[in-house]
């Protein structure tokens, strides 16, 4: 995918909607996490903090 090409908002629901409905957010931000913990990725501390919460909020709702 070339770097200009942008998703429309709906298809960036579907997505979401996708991946949530097919309970992949939580392995999804937990992977990312794992990345940035090993040193695989290197993403700013408040960046990591966000995915920490929202780790944590996917896990406190069950998704």
């Amino acid at each position: 995918m070339q770097s200009e090409e942008k998703f429309t908002d709906d298809e960036m629901y579907l997505l979401v909607d996708t991946v949530m409905k097919q309970n992949y957010a939580i392995e999804l931000v937990s992977s990312q996490i794992t990345d940035i913990e090993n040193g695989l990725m290197d993403v700013g501390e408040e960046q990591y903090t966000r995915l920490l919460h929202l780790y944590h909020k996917l896990r406190d709702l069950g998704l």
